[in-house]
């Protein structure tokens, strides 16, 4: 009996040849017979080491290492390769259109329920200063308002006046310390505006540019510093839905800020975000069931 117990670069003792192994490359591919399929020459990997232990009477005489890929164990390693490689990650599936509408509306008004639950009737103008509200932080709201009112009557119209307001009374009542530590009372108003204006998409749309609020108001810093602070006071710091939906516009909505409070939007806002809750609503009637106790 012939075994190979010399390196194969000795010439009086070639290595014999297995067909079971030898890969048959043609061109830029071959066969893996342990495979039983085709491969490419980069499923081999150059660095694959293959190692020779000779043993004469079960006792070892010679070992030698060379490299795999031109030895008639390729297809074995490149099979043990394979074995040992993770399996690819899924490419991710973008959810359907209205999932991802409904989603990002949640974030707009504050979840599902808030979602479901809006109308298009005209949301209501607080009148007077919230019940029990502490005598030092009634000064600061009622200047903050009449600072509101001002910016609107050359800026806004009435319902986004409305929508500045309430959005002063929910701050007053949610979070009345940012109230009192607010620089000044042009400073707090700048920043409910800049909140309210970008909930609603009004800079940039209409006459209302973030720097002309900041000229009216006689203000140095930028509006745009002193909104995103007062946006934490609102419950929803950070959308739940980054990164989970695919862009801001569907069914033509503007590119709103979502703050998680229904308070801050304006009467046109929240017709717009009915429009596209019952589209997608009526898109999930049609290709299934939609979860709506979702948060």
């Amino acid at each position: 009996m012939t075994d190979p117990l010399w390196p194969p670069s000795d010439p009086m003792f070639p290595e014999p040849v297995d067909e079971r192994w030898a890969a048959d490359p043609v061109g830029p591919r071959g066969y893996d017979h342990v495979a039983g399929r085709a491969f490419e020459q980069s499923d081999v990997l150059p660095g694959e080491q293959l190692t020779h232990l000779v043993l004469v009477d079960g006792r070892l005489v010679d070992v030698w290492t060379e490299p795999v890929e031109s030895t008639r164990w390729a297809a074995v390693a490149r099979a043990f390769d394979r074995a040992g490689r993770p399996e690819p990650a899924p490419a991710p599936v973008d959810p359907p259109r209205h999932e991802s509408v409904l989603a990002w509306l949640d974030d707009v008004v504050g979840g599902r329920q808030a979602l479901l639950a809006l109308t298009t009737a005209s949301a209501p103008a607080p009148a007077e200063a919230p019940v029990l509200l502490p005598a030092h932080l009634r000064d600061r709201w009622q200047a903050v308002r009449d600072l509101l009112s001002a910016v609107s009557d050359e800026c806004f119209d009435a319902p986004t006046e409305a929508a500045l307001h309430r959005a002063l009374d929910r701050l007053v009542v949610d979070d009345p310390q940012s109230v009192a530590a607010a620089r000044s009372a042009v400073h707090l108003a700048g920043g409910l505006c800049w909140l309210v204006g970008k909930a609603n998409g009004l800079f940039g749309a209409h006459a209302a540019t973030q720097g002309g609020v900041r000229d009216l108001l006689g203000l140095s810093p930028s509006i745009s510093t002193l909104g995103p602070p007062l946006q934490r006071s609102f419950g929803t710091p950070w959308p739940a839905s980054v990164g989970r939906y695919g862009g801001r516009s569907w069914y033509g909505a503007p590119d709103l800020l979502t703050t998680g409070c229904v308070d801050l939007l304006t009467d046109r806002t929240r017709r717009m975000v009915v429009r596209m809750r019952d589209r997608a609503l009526e898109e999930a009637a049609r290709t299934g069931a939609v979860d709506q106790d979702a948060a």
